[in-house]
Order: structure tokens, then C-alpha cells, then sequence
């Protein structure tokens, strides 16, 4: 990368560190700050640019998700794939010694539970759990 490319990264991703949201960002540019922030150790950047990749319907590859532990990502990656052969074909490519656990979680859940299992969310799970303590 060119130094002033470089600068003007550096430029943007501080002022990401300091809570300025993205506007508008792309695969390449996106790499580059997960890059620095995970250089740096700052996962509020990360975060800041998984949601606005997320919201502006951009989902990066499953290699970039484990990478830098896109952990939003990669349930969205998971939810597209079509078969599990699929899945354990991509998986393969990667090193998933290097995996966090919560992505190896993830992985395991959608290759044990399937995708037909619709998933619960916590407030579901709450009134499920009201109304077994009310009729208790």
C-alpha cells in the first residue's frame, strides 16, 4: 500500500476508533480498517463497519469473517449457504485452528441443528419462559 493511502486509512480509522460511524464503505476499504483494527486491537471498529456492511447489504467472504471475526458475518454467510456440503467444502480452505470459539460455535450449531430449524429469539424464549412459570 502507498504511504499516503495509508495515512488517509489512518486518517478514517481514527476517527472510527473514536466513534465516528462509516457512511458509506466498500469490500476493499472495509478490509483495509479491519486491518488496522485488528492491528491495533480495537474491536469497537470492527463492529462499527460489520454493521454498516450489514445494513448496506455487503457480507464479506468466510476466510475474512474468521480472519478478523466478523462473528455477524458468518452466521449470515451460514444462513445463505445452500448445503452442507458447502459449508464443510469452504471450511476446509480455511485454517480453523485459527477460529474463535464463538465462530466454531456457530458452525457447529448450523452443521448439528440444520437450517430448517428456525431460530428463537430472546424474547420468544422469555414469554416461553413466562408462561411455564405462570402455569407452573
Amino acid at each position: 500500500m502507498h504511504i499516503d493511502a495509508y495515512f488517509g486509512y489512518l486518517e478514517r480509522f481514527l476517527q472510527f476508533a473514536h466513534g465516528v460511524r462509516p457512511e458509506k464503505i466498500d469490500c476493499m476499504d472495509a478490509y483495509e480498517y479491519f486491518w488496522l483494527a485488528k492491528k491495533y486491537r480495537l474491536r469497537n471498529v470492527i463492529r462499527l463497519i460489520e454493521e454498516r456492511l450489514i445494513t448496506n447489504d455487503i457480507i464479506m467472504n468466510v476466510k475474512t469473517c474468521i480472519r478478523f471475526g466478523l462473528n455477524r458475518h458468518l452466521v449470515i454467510w451460514l444462513k445463505e449457504v445452500e448445503s452442507l456440503e458447502e459449508m464443510v467444502e469452504e471450511l476446509e480452505r480455511i485454517d480453523i485452528q485459527k477460529m474463535s470459539g464463538e465462530a466454531m460455535k456457530q458452525c457447529v450449531k448450523f452443521f448439528m441443528i440444520g437450517w430448517e430449524t428456525p431460530t428463537v429469539t430472546r424474547r420468544e424464549k422469555a414469554w416461553h419462559l413466562d408462561c411455564w412459570y405462570c402455569y407452573k
